[in-house]
């Protein structure tokens, strides 16, 4: 799988901020401190205008896209992965929870 694509190439991107870029998503790395284990961690999941999806968590930094549900999928398993540092750490669920905003005239 490619990595993020250029921001300026009009394509589907990922802006690096300070973070662990791999793969097509960007999981940054700075947390608040916190003992507390997330029992479920929910995605915002939209339709990207070029083509495809993006997701982002709520209340954490990770961002990631996909091409098919399927891909999108296996992109936010993998970003949470890097994300946590310990198993331990990580949320028991993970939600995806899917946008679709339509517009139309009156």
């Amino acid at each position: 799988m490619a990595g993020p694509r250029d921001v300026n190439s009009g394509s589907r991107a990922c802006v690096p901020f300070s973070s662990a870029e791999t793969h097509g998503f960007i999981a940054q790395r700075k947390r608040v401190c916190c003992s507390a284990v997330i029992n479920e961690l929910i995605f915002l999941v939209e339709d990207d205008p070029s083509g495809g999806y993006t997701a982002r968590a709520l209340g954490v930094a990770i961002f990631t896209q996909g091409d098919t549900r399927d891909e999108l999928s296996s992109n936010v398993r993998e970003a949470v992965e890097v994300y946590y540092d310990k198993p331990a750490e990580m949320p028991r669920l993970i939600r995806l929870h899917y946008v679709h905003d339509e517009v139309f005239a009156l």
